[in-house]
């Protein structure tokens, strides 16, 4: 009978053992899945902006169309670049390589920034079928100049 008790509290041991060996490595690091949200905001757009500037106090509507393209900043972890952004480049010449633009999920902010005298400033996310929508305000305070609008960046 002692033959019997001693085989059934080993066994019970060592199925404790091994589901204790179990669980730990399970949750190992190495397990862990790390999805980058930036990866759902890649590629090339079109994009539909629409807005208003003002110009020493005069307002006027706008509609630009311009195509754009979205990669990884791999200078920051959470970070995009977004080429031709307000179509500055092709209109007015303006780089906006230095542009931060931080990713959240499905959310872009656009922290108010200057980026060649134009201080600009941004919200927005993407919908389910990839068409990011942005608000956005710029302005340049040396000649009294303002934009604002909604810029729709369908992919291509």
């Amino acid at each position: 009978m002692t033959k019997i008790l001693k085989k059934r509290t080993s066994i019970k041991i060592f199925s404790i053992l091994m589901l204790s060996l179990f669980i730990m490595t399970s949750c190992s690091k190495d397990d862990e899945v790390t999805v980058d949200d930036r990866d759902k905001f890649l590629g090339d757009y079109v994009v539909l902006n629409q807005g208003t500037k003002t110009f020493n106090g005069t307002s006027q509507s706008y509609t630009l169309n311009y195509n754009t393209s979205i990669s990884k900043n791999n200078a920051e972890a959470y970070s995009i670049k977004i080429s031709n952004f307000f179509d500055l480049q092709d209109s007015v010449n303006l780089s906006t390589e230095n542009l931060s633009v931080i990713v959240e999920g499905i959310n872009i902010i656009i922290e108010n920034q200057e980026i060649s005298g134009l201080a600009l400033q941004a919200t927005g996310s993407m919908s389910s079928n990839g068409v990011i929508t942005l608000n956005y305000s710029a302005a340049r305070s040396d000649v009294s100049l303002n934009y604002s609008g909604i810029a729709v960046y369908t992919p291509r």
